[in-house]
């Protein structure tokens, strides 16, 4: 409401995108006592991130947009999961928003303590030089679960000592105030033509099923 979340619904069960999101969705507009025709806008999670749940996510946004005739919003993940996180910390810092990406390498965007742009959204393997250009700052948060692989490598005291690992995921809740400033400004994507934000192209394996 006015870019303040006033229900919300998690899961971080891998897999599952198909099977609870339509329920979620029905669930909390009966929370919320709102009816689906109430809808102004639809905000969805751009990516990157899961393929399966980047492309569930939007079939069924991009369905509901053309049934009920409003428009789409969409918010880069990285950018709803760093702005989503206040430090309280009166020195220079910055955020490394991250997404696991397989092995040493995570998606991440980089931002000061105003929320500007360091580093845009990209895929980058962790190395020992990886947070040299960011020893200006006091702090390193690390937000995400590409923190994870930090300890994985082995790095100098100079970067150890300002680094922080922070575990915060980007949940729907996220994108309310982001959504509502895009409303506002009618920054609304093509409900035709709108597509995820994969960055990299999909993982295919081969099934080691015999036959």
């Amino acid at each position: 409401l006015n870019g303040r979340t006033i229900a919300s619904k998690d899961s971080i069960e891998g897999q599952k995108h198909s099977k609870w999101m339509t329920v979620f969705i029905e669930d909390l507009l009966a929370e919320a006592n709102v009816s689906i025709d109430q809808l102004h806008a639809i905000a969805v999670s751009q990516g990157p991130g899961s393929y399966t749940g980047l492309r569930v996510a939007y079939s069924i946004a991009k369905g509901m947009a053309l049934r009920l005739n409003i428009p789409i919003i969409e918010i880069p993940t990285l950018e709803a999961l760093g702005y989503s996180f206040h430090p309280t910390y009166d020195k220079p810092f910055c955020k490394v928003s991250t997404i696991d990406a397989r092995r040493m390498e995570v998606y991440w965007r980089i931002t000061d303590a105003q929320d500007s742009c360091i580093t845009n959204t990209e895929a980058h393997i962790y190395s020992e030089s990886s947070f040299d250009h960011l020893l200006s700052y006091e702090r390193i948060y690390i937000i995400g679960d590409g923190g994870e692989k930090i300890n994985e490598l082995q790095w100098g005291d100079d970067v150890m000592k300002k680094i922080h690992v922070i575990e915060h995921l980007t949940f729907a809740s996220n994108l309310s105030s982001l959504a509502f400033k895009k409303y506002e400004k009618a920054q609304f994507a093509d409900v035709a033509y709108c597509v995820p934000f994969y960055l990299k192209s999909p993982r295919i394996t081969t099934s080691k099923k015999k036959i």
